[in-house]
């Protein structure tokens, strides 16, 4: 499994060229935004992951062609064995690229007063309890919460099969597999948490992606 993380304002090229790999559609999206910092993040984001995807398929990034399953999780039309997720959290973007099937989720951490209630409300007792003994729960609330969302896009689920249905945490600590899908801690920004889930065990190399 192939994992980049990419921090969107290292991404320095003129919208203009980034536009030109875009669909229409991908295009219209971005245009209808009207923050210039979240129109910004969010083409130097598709453009990214079509950079990427495209060398591993070795075709043109222009070329490619993207479907949604049933709960959303998107797919290339052209390809049935390349498996890919993403996530976009402020400026930081976190791609996975590989042949099993993965989720990621990267969040910016930022101050949260309501992260205990939100806790309490849609995580397991035990992981309720691990944020709170924790020495700094916002951040363990964090690391609970990409576990997560991570794996429920790994499976395809969504969010509506209920965040409180699973537990990423065992007799006080954060789990390393549940069902046979396993974790992996990205330990990249201090101010960010990140956390890749992949259908069966395999060996996660960091990248450095080439966006032109």
């Amino acid at each position: 499994m192939y994992i980049y993380p990419i921090c969107l304002t290292d991404v320095v090229l003129p919208d203009d060229e980034m536009e030109l790999v875009l669909s229409l559609d991908e295009l219209a999206r971005v245009r209808r935004m009207k923050n210039f910092s979240l129109r910004r993040s969010s083409l130097a984001s598709r453009y990214a992951l079509r950079c990427i995807l495209a060398e591993h398929l070795v075709v043109d990034p222009a070329a490619l062609q993207f479907g949604q399953g049933d709960k959303g999780k998107p797919y290339v039309i052209s390809s049935t064995s390349l498996e890919f997720n993403l996530s976009h959290s402020g400026d930081y973007l976190l791609i996975a690229v590989g042949s099993v099937p993965v989720g990621v989720d990267v969040e910016y951490v930022k101050p949260l007063p309501a992260y205990l209630q939100l806790a309490s409300r849609f995580f397991t007792s035990q992981e309720y309890a691990f944020i709170q003994a924790s020495q700094t729960p916002l951040c363990a609330f964090y690391r609970v919460w990409t576990a997560k969302e991570a794996y429920v896009k790994a499976l395809g689920i969504g969010l509506s099969s209920g965040l409180a249905d699973f537990s990423v945490v065992e007799s006080g600590a954060l789990v390393d597999s549940i069902n046979n899908v396993y974790f992996h801690s990205v330990q990249w920004q201090e101010n960010c948490s990140a956390m890749v889930a992949t259908v069966n065990a395999v060996e996660c190399i960091h990248c450095t992606p080439r966006l032109g």
